[in-house]
């Protein structure tokens, strides 16, 4: 009897000591999880500006040149709301009212060029919002900064915000940039003077379905932009699609195949994607397919995730299936697929604990794009490709969940 005593004794101390190293295991993970998340907000703190702008980009090393972006800009106002629902950051609001000051060229000696229609130039100088780069007015780049300012301005909702979402969303008319009706074209470049520009058009599917978005938004009552959403836009079922393996995905053109950023921009900032069961199942088939590429070259996890950003040996590069020559894994791509695939994170983990990918920036460390088995590390940070890194991580049920997102996007049911 005393000998089963002993054993049973030592049995239920192994057990504890088990126990104890599973939980200290798990905290370890939680709080390499937590840094990540943290230090990726702090990424896009460190892209802003003192008028409240954000850079484009931000170099490792080195004296910085990007100008300002106005689509990191809109990434930027979501980073605040996050920043501030997590509590990193308690003057959120007055930082974003900051920014829409500048937007609408209410800072002293800062105003946004823009056109005749109300659209952004894609890239503005640093100190007086003029067009830098030589770049167009951009539809897209535009609506994803108003779809961000409309965010903001439903999370924080104080007065000055919600007067200057008002003003910003009236001087805009996205319904310019609708080119046809039959086939869904929208101009990606708009004309100084009004107008777009019939150089650069875009067809269904791409994430140009956030400008489409925006223009059903801005005219709820039109027949013609209500045929126009539902026929190439309310239901995939007219959209081209493509088959990689098992897994029938979402493209612009048959036997073609888009980055992953496309599908996750379209989830992120168009609530007609993410409240739709049909776009968001496409969500899952499309990280699957991801996947697969990656396997089909020979790599293991925790190694996928087709983005853009950072190319090899420099430039600027955009991956996608049957387009990823160098292999360049994108973190951001894991991380924007964890609101519908929440284990992702173990791969998010994996990386981190061995270093692939992980850069220390400014006393913190992210991560960000590599190749597995080469020592290359970009350059710089990209705000617009690394956001999904910071919006994926904040989707996890652990943190802000994927109804933060849903909650605060503008709607078609709002209407």
């Amino acid at each position: 009897m005393k000998f089963t005593l002993i054993r049973l004794n030592i049995l239920f101390l192994l057990l504890l000591l088990l126990s104890c190293s599973r939980t200290a295991v798990q905290e370890k993970s939680e709080t390499n999880l937590d840094s990540l998340f943290k230090n990726s907000f702090e990424a896009f703190q460190a892209l802003r500006l003192e008028q409240g702008m954000y850079r484009d980009a931000r170099l490792f090393e080195g004296t910085d040149f990007h100008p300002i972006s106005i689509a990191t800009t809109g990434m930027g106002l979501m980073a605040l709301c996050i920043g501030q629902e997590m509590g990193w950051i308690q003057d959120g609001a007055a930082q974003a009212e900051k920014t829409l000051r500048s937007i609408l060229g209410k800072q002293d000696g800062f105003s946004p060029e823009r056109s005749k229609d109300g659209f952004f130039h894609h890239f503005l100088e640093l100190n007086t919002g003029a067009q830098a780069w030589e770049s167009e007015f951009s539809t897209i780049d535009t609506a994803l900064l108003m779809t961000a300012v409309l965010f903001a301005s439903q999370y924080f909702d104080t007065d000055t915000l919600s007067r200057d979402a008002e003003a910003l969303w009236n001087s805009i008319d996205f319904k310019a940039a609708l080119k046809e009706v039959d086939t869904g074209a929208m101009f990606m470049k708009m004309n100084a003077m009004g107008g777009g520009d019939t150089t650069a058009v875009t067809l269904p599917y791409s994430e140009y379905m956030i400008l489409a978005h925006l223009i059903k938004l801005q005219n709820p009552t039109s027949e013609t932009v209500d045929q126009f959403w539902s026929q190439h836009y309310g239901s995939i079922t007219t959209l081209p699609k493509s088959t990689y393996g098992d897994y029938e995905l979402l493209t612009d053109q048959a036997g073609h195949y888009l980055s992953s950023f496309t599908h996750l921009f379209n989830y992120y900032f168009c609530s007609a994607f993410s409240s739709s069961k049909e776009y968001v199942s496409q969500l899952s088939s499309t990280k699957m397919a991801d996947q697969l590429w990656w396997r089909n070259q020979g790599y293991s996890k925790p190694y996928w995730g087709h983005g853009a950003g950072s190319g090899y040996p420099d430039g600027y590069d955009v991956n996608a299936i049957n387009n990823n020559p160098n292999h360049i894994v994108s973190p951001s791509i894991i991380a924007g697929y964890l609101a519908v695939y929440p284990e992702g994170k173990e791969d998010l983990l994996n990386l981190w604990n061995s270093k692939e990918g992980q850069i220390e920036w400014e006393n913190k460390k992210i991560l960000w794009r590599f190749i597995p088995g080469k020592t290359w590390k970009p350059k710089e940070i990209i705000g617009i490709d690394f956001g999904l890194m910071l919006f994926g991580l904040a989707s996890l049920p652990e943190y802000l969940g994927t109804s933060f997102f849903m909650t605060h996007l503008p709607s078609l049911e709002d209407q």
